[in-house]
Formats: C-alpha cells, structure tokens, sequence
C-alpha cells in the first residue's frame, strides 16, 4: 500500500537511483499510470537493490528525451505510453 501522494515540495534532491512513488514523480505521472508503463516494460527496467526496484534516473533521462530509441521525446513520448495503455 501506498503513503499519501508525493507532492514536488516533498522531494529531495532527485537520487541517482529512484524508487517508483519517485520515479512516476519525476516524470510527473501518477504512481498507478508509472506502474502500468513499467509493467509494459515501457520505461527503461529497473535495477534491484536491496530487494527494492529502482530506476535509474539517468536511464528515465535518456528514455525521456529518446536516447534510448528513435521515435517522439521528451512529453510526447510520455503522452504516446499512455496512450498505448488504453488499448
């Protein structure tokens, strides 16, 4: 179960390494649409550390702004997971 939401003001300094409550912060979705978008293994996978998944967060920055694959960046890219959830 899941604390409270996180709100920007709640956060730290962003960590090399982000837990998923973080990461769906980070890139400013909420945690049940981040959840959804890791088990379609449409976000870059997650290392285990100490039994708990964490994202990179260099890896979110580079699937953010398409480093990773050709195709839409940055907010569209987002948008077009997303999209694909609904299907």
């Amino acid at each position: 179960m899941r604390k409270k939401p996180l709100r920007y003001s709640d956060l730290p300094g962003w960590p090399a390494l982000l837990g998923a409550d973080l990461a769906a912060a980070y890139l400013g979705l909420n945690p049940a649409d981040f959840d959804r978008l890791a088990r379609r293994l449409e976000l870059p996978p997650p290392k285990l550390l100490a039994g708990e998944q964490r994202w990179p967060r260099a890896a979110l920055d580079a699937w953010i702004s398409g480093e990773d694959a050709p195709g839409p960046t940055g907010t569209d890219r987002i948008a077009n997971a997303i999209a694909r959830m609904a299907v």
